[in-house]
């Protein structure tokens, strides 16, 4: 905590339950409303209280924001607007047409697509601990990039958390794996990806599962996934 955010090292940092943290509803909810700490003494009444910091939260739970077309966009002959307000609870467009003397009111609504793609980042984040290390140190020693050099691919980063146990990957943090291979493919369309050993990779449940279905249709094939 105190390495990603060094401006609160000093905080107490308080954990959720683990089914209430996979719970991105409660999330969400929580993240709109006012956040506030209280402690009591042992006669129920209030000793202090404090407000608490979520940046690290919002990060988490809504990474696939940065995936994401923000401002105006087209879809065929119609503007589309979208904005990243995850803690607003009521957004409003204010749209002036050209020459117009009168502001119309446009009610936002939150994406129900963008909602499902951050609850499944959300339950992957906590499928392994792999995805939450708890220090530079470790990240560094499990974390390779593959593919790299002048032939990768434009748009396509893959990387490896590496969990044999051997003393190369340091201590074994999640027994039920070896290792976790993730790609990222931001371009537009499939990109095979040779992975080394990739005949014992198999797609993450939650993911196959999932809400995306360009995740859902990717394949292992010889040592490669498009």
């Amino acid at each position: 905590m105190g390495a990603a955010w060094p401006q609160l090292a000093g905080y107490d940092a308080l954990r959720l339950r683990g089914k209430d943290a996979t719970n991105r509803k409660l999330l969400s909810d929580i993240l709109r409303g006012q956040v506030v700490v209280a402690v009591y003494d042992d006669l129920g009444r209030l000793v202090d209280a404090t407000g608490v910091q979520i940046p690290g939260v919002l990060d988490d739970l809504y990474h696939g924001a940065t995936q994401r077309t923000l401002g105006i966009s087209w879809r065929q002959d119609s503007p589309v607007f979208s904005l990243w307000a995850p803690t607003a609870r009521n957004v409003v467009l204010l749209a002036d047409p050209p020459g117009g003397d009168t502001t119309t009111r446009v009610q936002m609504h939150r994406d129900r697509a963008a909602t499902a793609a951050a609850q499944d980042l959300l339950k992957l984040r906590f499928s392994s601990p792999l995805f939450r290390l708890g220090s530079v140190e470790e990240i560094q020693q499990k974390l390779t990039f593959l593919g790299g050099g002048p032939d990768q691919a434009s748009g396509v980063i893959v990387m490896a958390l590496n969990d044999s146990g051997s003393a190369a990957d340091g201590d074994d943090v999640d027994p039920a794996l070896s290792r976790i291979v993730v790609v990222l493919n931001a371009s537009a369309s499939d990109q095979p990806v040779a992975v080394a050993g990739a005949g014992d990779l198999r797609l993450s449940p939650i993911q196959a599962n999932g809400s995306d279905p360009v995740v859902r249709d990717g394949t292992i094939i010889d040592g490669s996934e498009p």
